[in-house]
């Protein structure tokens, strides 16, 4: 959940979980996907076991509940999903950028 969009799909390799120190609790981050901001929560001992379940791999050592935080996530969020960049797509861009029309439209917001 996130806070601001709530319910969110993320793939499990897109949560980092890290296991707090002399407990089975946890810290779980993950980045939003509709708002890309860096979501943190607590999980107690049955979220930790749902999460390790759904293929969430803990970090690597344990940390301390006084409030250290876990490695942020990148606030990048995922590589985006497509085909890869081609030959003939960089030709196209080429000479869209030379075109003054495209441009105007694309500075504009209407292209």
């Amino acid at each position: 959940m996130c806070p601001r969009c709530g319910q969110v799909d993320v793939r499990a390799e897109q949560v980092l979980l890290h296991l707090l120190e002399d407990s089975l609790d946890g810290v779980y981050s993950f980045v939003c996907p509709a708002c890309r901001e860096g979501v943190e929560k607590r999980a107690d001992q049955r979220i930790v076991s749902l999460l390790i379940s759904a293929g969430v791999a803990p970090g690597d050592g344990r940390r301390h509940p006084d409030g250290t935080r876990p490695a942020e996530p990148d606030p990048r969020g995922p590589i985006p999903e497509g085909p890869p960049f081609t030959w003939d797509d960089l030709i196209e861009l080429h000479f869209l950028l030379e075109d003054d029309r495209f441009l105007e439209e694309l500075l504009s917001g209407s292209a």
